[in-house]
């Protein structure tokens, strides 16, 4: 797994860097352009392991990973307002400025770097417009990048001596070299008191802060980075300038109106955020004869969204079986269908072994065999798991399962689950292929929000 992450991130850095004389940094990520209809993000995150595969209503979809960034259709953001409060986070810019952007990067992403110096130099000419807006600094360091954590600390650590920007910009400037010697040479060259920064940095002062930003973006649907927020809507990806600077201005003529009607600039980004889509996945209703693994009274379920032709879902599987070997008595394990392509049989298949006892001896079949998945191949599947081939058969020629695969896919639509493989855990979502690290810690966390000790 660990092997195929670092394959797919060098591939997207490589595909991003080559197209950008092109098409600006339109990188390989987590979202296909055809998502959403006309309000999707067309330049997912390049520094995201694993994309799923997702769903486009109305079509037929392969499970394939998305096309290449100079294929891209032109960007159209989404139209959706996500909740996004700026809380204790550094700001730069004035707290009446129309337009708030929220940026969620990480100190090891060359993508992030980019989008920085896009933002800096825009809010520059902009501000010399008379049309100011404010960046908002979120920490979303990479389980992958060993140092963006530290060094996300040691910016929040010169945060608390009044030199934020100061230390991202210099973090951003070398990120080639952020370990902690570097972070302390940078310390010094800004001229901080060192005692403090060491000690912040020595006792991981703003831990708690960061694991609010990383969960916070997870909540708002951040599966990679940069991600921003224009004014609550999602901007995958390290925009160019022009495009950026149309959203933002589109942006801010909405927010005008508002204070033409009377509401005070500084609390316009306020009153927006209220107008907020929030999606509640707490309590998605699970059928009584769903697939599933692990005791039924175990303090966190983890409802496993995914589709047998999607080869992400493939690459996934194995980390679900080392996570099932880690929480044998704490975790429950949900199977439900978020089928991609209408036409498939293969999920019937897999209700039809379910019936039979066989439900996930046929899920490894069918996620192992992606390219072989016609009713001769299913009809051997059966017969190789000693299944009655009649019932079997049966149930596959008259739809038997129809419905269920239907009402399982309808229901990851409710809840605004929109690609293969997703997974709900205690409400969080954790979307695509990502490494055991990423789904353990969001285990643990559902453990200890339970009360219960997390896996040693």
């Amino acid at each position: 797994m660990k092997a195929h992450t670092a394959t797919a991130l060098a591939l997207g850095l490589l595909v991003g860097f080559a197209s950008l004389s092109a098409v600006g940094c339109r990188s390989l990520g987590s979202k296909t352009p055809a998502v959403e209809s006309a309000a999707t993000e067309a330049s997912p995150s390049p520094c995201a392991p694993c994309p799923p595969c997702l769903q486009v209503e109305g079509e037929e979809t392969k499970a394939s990973p998305p096309p290449p960034p100079w294929l891209a259709p032109p960007r159209r953001p989404s139209t959706t307002i996500h909740r996004v409060p700026v809380g204790n986070a550094p700001v730069l810019g004035p707290a009446d400025a129309l337009v708030t952007v929220v940026v969620f990067s990480s100190f090891q992403c060359a993508f992030s770097a980019m989008l920085n110096e896009t933002l800096v130099a825009l809010q520059k000419e902009m501000a010399e417009k008379g049309k100011p807006f404010r960046i908002v600094a979120k920490q979303f360091p990479l389980e992958f990048q060993k140092n963006a954590r530290p060094a996300a600390m040691a910016a929040l650590a010169a945060g608390a001596q009044g030199k934020y920007w100061q230390m991202h910009a210099l973090l951003f400037q070398n990120m080639q070299d952020v370990a902690e010697d570097s972070l302390k040479n940078h310390a010094n060259q800004l001229r901080l008191n060192m005692s403090k920064f060491n000690a912040a940095l020595k006792n991981k002062t703003f831990e708690t802060q960061i694991e609010e930003d990383l969960e916070l973006g997870s909540d708002v649907g951040v599966r990679g980075t940069p991600a921003s927020f224009v004014n609550g809507r999602l901007v995958s990806g390290a925009w160019p300038k022009e495009d950026l600077e149309a959203l933002i201005e589109e942006e801010m003529a909405t927010a005008q109106k508002l204070v033409e009607l009377g509401m005070p600039a500084a609390r316009v980004y306020e009153k927006i955020l209220e107008s907020a889509n929030a999606v509640d996945r707490s309590n998605i209703p699970i059928p009584p004869n769903a697939p599933s693994k692990g005791p039924k009274n175990a303090p966190v379920t983890v409802l496993i969204w995914s589709d047998f032709e999607c080869v992400f879902c493939s690459i996934v599987n194995p980390t679900l079986k080392e996570l099932e070997e880690r929480y044998p008595s704490q975790v429950r394990f949900v199977f439900r269908h978020l089928q991609l392509n209408r036409n498939s049989k293969a999920a019937e298949a897999s209700m039809a072994a379910h019936a039979q006892g066989k439900f996930w001896e046929m899920h490894d079949l069918l996620l192992e065999n992606q390219k072989a998945l016609e009713l001769d191949s299913l009809l051997t599947y059966a017969q190789r798991l000693n299944l009655d081939l009649k019932k079997f058969k049966h149930a596959l020629d008259n739809n038997t399962y129809a419905d269920y695969v239907k009402n399982d896919s309808a229901t990851a639509k409710e809840f605004s689950i929109r690609g293969a493989p997703a997974f709900i855990i205690n409400g969080k979502e954790v979307l695509g292929a990502q490494p055991i690290e990423v789904f353990s810690k969001a285990i643990d966390d559902a453990l200890r929000k339970a009360k219960r000790p997390p896996a040693k």
